[in-house]
């Protein structure tokens, strides 16, 4: 049964574990990642009442994150470190629905070695560490799951009101929130009864209240009531509409060198390269040595005393969350082994099962334990390694723009950390700016300051760094003194203001 119980010490050993691993490798973070920098931005446009503006920033991003760092940054004074500590909290609090939700599919057994699996997978620990959201959507993702199966358990409407709620939370920090009712449908299938079609309204009323403003705002900026305002999402769900041809990912020379999903279509093919890519990211995020459990624990996936309404419920949101990003090869949109981390996730079950049966093969009383000490010690070690090094003259140009041109500099530039740790505003180029592009900008947009990471030079036109040189005056190169391995940030002062 999923009723919440009081949680045992056992389980709360397992959300301090993973929510302290997470806090860990927030540390580790030299650099804030580049989609972190919007987030930060937006808050900080929230945090100036300046809502609009947030809400358009590109890419347009669905705003519950934002607004939670700007409720943190209240008391902490510090955007990167309160976008840190949601991630690390509320990604590793996600572990208590899921392990409800597991548990009632199996058993306690099951879903504690499932729970491990989450609390320490590296892949979501680093993305949980950082100034990201996917840590809060996963908990409100999971939590409405665990809540709608609890509320129709118990027949209760509060938990019907609070499961809308949550499912209105997961949808206004990513798109895929969108799922949910369905999810909710089916589970007002599995556990049918004369309170479940009043649980769905109370649900769906709830919810549909709750993201009401957000709604309006993507009817005002689309023309047209929609789940999002997104052009990726909205580029999977034009499938379906007639929106979007599909036309799949435009490969050449270029993309095949840059991005690794059009590599994999130009080797593989346009049905291979996907079964390539989705692949690899599926081994990715198991840490390759889970992988042969998942496979194993699908053939004794039948294990003693399973629950077929619970399980079902957990495939099938794993199955309908694998879609889209599967129609993201289709419809050319851009394609992120996130886009499949729920899925992996409400799977993993079927690998501690695998464990299961592999450690009862062995006939060895500790098989087990050993097992799970050095899968845990393997996936701790990959997380104590500092991530983005290299970049670290982006964070060091970014704090000189701060301490000795003053906040609030406009900076043009193609990668986003310097303007979060100047506390600048961020003037978005073109890509493949030319020496007039520039010049033009500048003067258009009254930019002060140029803060040209090198690496994003290479689609610039030739001389485009030395028309640099020769019309600006250079402010510094950062990192200062250089460190092998890092890629230097050129910064330059314009003299408008």
């Amino acid at each position: 049964m999923l009723g919440w119980r009081p949680v045992t010490r056992k389980l709360w050993g397992l959300v301090l574990a993973a929510v302290a691993i997470r806090a860990a490798a927030a540390l580790m973070a030299v650099v804030i990642f580049p989609d972190g920098s919007r987030y930060v931005r937006m808050a900080q446009q929230m945090g100036q009442s300046r809502f609009g503006e947030a809400l358009a920033e590109n890419t347009l991003t669905h705003p519950l994150y934002p607004l939670l760092i700007v409720l943190g940054d209240a008391f902490l004074h510090n955007r990167i470190l309160v976008g840190a500590l949601l991630s690390a909290v509320l990604g590793g609090l996600a572990v208590l629905p899921l392990f409800f939700l597991f548990r009632d599919a199996w058993n306690d057994r099951v879903a504690g070695i499932a729970g491990l699996f989450y609390a320490f997978l590296p892949v979501l620990v680093e993305l949980h560490s950082e100034v990201m959201l996917e840590g809060t959507f996963m908990f409100f993702f999971f939590s409405t799951m665990a809540l709608g199966m609890s509320a129709l358990e118990r027949r209760s409407w509060e938990g019907a009101i609070l499961t809308g709620v949550c499912a209105a939370a997961a949808w206004l920090t990513r798109p895929e929130g969108i799922y949910l009712p369905l999810l909710f449908g089916l589970a007002c299938t599995i556990r049918r009864s004369r309170f479940a079609p009043v649980a769905f309204v109370l649900f769906l009323a709830t919810a549909f209240l709750v993201a009401w403003p957000y709604l309006s705002f993507i009817r005002a900026k689309t023309g047209h009531w929609g789940i999002t305002a997104n052009e990726y999402s909205s580029g999977v769900v034009g499938l379906f509409t007639g929106k979007t041809a599909a036309a799949g990912f435009q490969v050449n020379e270029q993309s095949a060198a840059e991005y690794s999903e059009y590599k994999d279509i130009a080797l593989y093919g346009s049905i291979g390269g996907p079964v390539m890519t989705l692949s690899k990211s599926i081994l990715k995020i198991l840490y390759y040595g889970l992988a042969p459990f998942l496979l194993l624990g699908f053939w004794f996936v039948r294990w003693p005393g399973i629950r077929w309404g619970p399980a079902l419920h957990l495939f099938a949101g794993a199955l309908g969350y694998f879609i889209p990003p599967v129609l993201a090869f289709v419809a050319g949109t851009p394609y992120s082994y996130r886009y499949i981390l729920v899925p992996c996730i409400l799977v993993l079950p079927v690998a501690a099962i695998g464990l299961l049966k592999a450690a009862e093969w062995s006939r060895r009383r500790e098989a087990l334990p050993v097992a799970l000490a050095v899968l845990c010690l393997a996936m701790s070690a990959r997380l104590m390694r500092f991530r983005r090094a290299d970049r670290i003259g982006l964070k060091q140009a970014g704090l000189a723009i701060r301490e000795k041109l003053g906040e609030g500099r406009r900076i043009l530039g193609w990668s986003r950390p310097v303007e979060t740790y100047a506390l600048g505003e961020f003037v978005d180029p073109v890509t493949g700016l030319t020496a007039a592009d520039l010049d033009r900008t500048v003067r258009e947009k009254k930019v002060e300051v140029l803060a040209l990471y090198l690496t994003d030079l290479r689609f610039c036109e030739k001389g485009f760094l030395e028309h640099v040189d020769k019309s600006y005056a250079l402010f510094g190169e950062f990192p200062s003194p250089p460190v092998k391995g890092a890629t230097p940030v050129r910064v330059y002062v314009t003299g408008l203001r």
